[in-house]
């Protein structure tokens, strides 16, 4: 992936982002096996950035016709281009100049392709500060979670209700499925 003569339809001849020192959101509407073609100028002083896509099985990523990068869903953690839940793309683009980007999409069941595409370009330090926060709710939520668990483990001890117990077996359960 991507094999076959440039995949699927061509979208988005001619569309630009302009780069800043904020992220830069664009709504797209491409379905599977479209070709996103855009051009990417960079008008901050920052070269490195994070291109991230919703969740598609797969997505492959090209800069400049040089090689091809592979992110997406269906991909293992180790084959993508970033390891992150979302397809996720590192760019680097020097200040003051212009990227052809080409994307090329692929979803092999159609209940994976995502209803609302939004394409976000943030520059490096401002997606791992947003990642850390994501991550910080993450904790704190399943931190509420164990700390519940362990009260209601304790109660169960002292008055030996059996729903007390199935209660932190679900708490236990919910904690796991998130």
């Amino acid at each position: 992936f991507p094999s076959h003569d440039i995949l699927g339809s061509f979208y988005g001849f001619g569309q630009e982002i302009v780069l800043e020192d904020k992220a830069v959101r664009k709504p797209i509407d491409v379905k599977s096996d479209d070709t996103l073609q855009l051009t990417i100028k960079n008008r901050s002083d920052k070269q490195e950035f994070v291109l991230s896509l919703p969740r598609w099985e797969r997505v492959a990523l090209q800069i400049n016709n040089e090689t091809w990068k592979v992110s997406g869903i269906s991909q293992p953690l180790e084959q993508r281009d970033m390891v992150y839940y979302q397809p996720s793309f590192r760019l680097s683009v020097a200040a003051s100049s212009t990227a052809k980007l080409k994307l090329v999409f692929d979803s092999q069941l159609q209940f994976m392709a995502p209803s609302t595409n939004i394409l976000e370009v943030k520059p490096l330090e401002l997606f791992y500060q947003n990642d850390q926060q994501r991550l910080l709710a993450q904790g704190l939520f399943l931190g509420v979670i164990i700390v519940m668990a362990l009260y209601n483990l304790l109660i169960f001890w002292a008055v030996k209700d059996i729903s007390f117990l199935w209660f932190v077996v679900s708490l236990v359960g919910i904690g796991a499925y998130f």
